[in-house]
């Protein structure tokens, strides 16, 4: 091959590297959008505004047990942030997981449904369910709360030997300064 033909396979190779980095880097940022709490929360209020009777409801309720699934993964995440997160809190929070899927599942199927009156006779059923699942995580949250409610007592103490150790800090460069005169004439 001549110079020419390399200079077109190189040109090719580079083509394709760059075609393949920019898809890489857009499956990645619609991956990351399709997990954003605000996009799909910007896709509930869109819905439903767009959606008229007991299926806006039922979209609202979808909405409401999203809200508590991420109430459930904040108190976790709070548990684990200060030492308190225990095996059997990790499980209830799986559990939480499950049951809102479960929960979330009867209303999308619930919304495939044509006709608005069995949406709206069917749709107590599963508020209560919602609540019950949203009353579970309050509990939950209010538990992790009490635990871990000695936190401002670490602080203080992390402030105390923060405190200390200035103070030592303080004192051996004082030390230091005093020995450094001395040796000076």
């Amino acid at each position: 091959m001549d110079v020419l033909g390399w200079v077109l396979v190189s040109l090719v190779v580079a083509l394709i590297a760059f075609w393949a980095a920019v898809a890489i880097i857009v499956l990645r940022m619609a991956r990351a959008l399709r997990r954003s709490t605000t996009v799909r929360t910007i896709g509930w209020r869109v819905r439903m505004a767009t959606t008229p009777g007991p299926r806006r409801t039922a979209i609202a309720l979808r909405a409401d047990l999203a809200r508590t699934v991420e109430r459930a993964h904040a108190a976790l995440a709070y548990a684990i942030a200060v030492d308190r997160a225990e095996p059997g809190v990790r499980r209830l929070v799986l559990r939480i997981d499950a049951g809102a899927a479960s929960v979330d599942g009867a209303i999308a199927f619930l919304l495939t449904d044509h006709d608005a009156g069995r949406v709206a006779v069917e749709l107590p059923a599963l508020r209560s369910q919602a609540a019950e699942l949203s009353g579970i995580v309050d509990r939950l949250s209010s538990t992790i709360r009490s635990v871990t409610s000695e936190t401002g007592g670490r602080i203080s103490i992390l402030r105390d030997d923060v405190d200390r150790e200035a103070a030592a800090l303080a004192a051996g460069t004082n030390a230091y300064r005093d020995l450094t005169r001395r040796d000076r004439p």
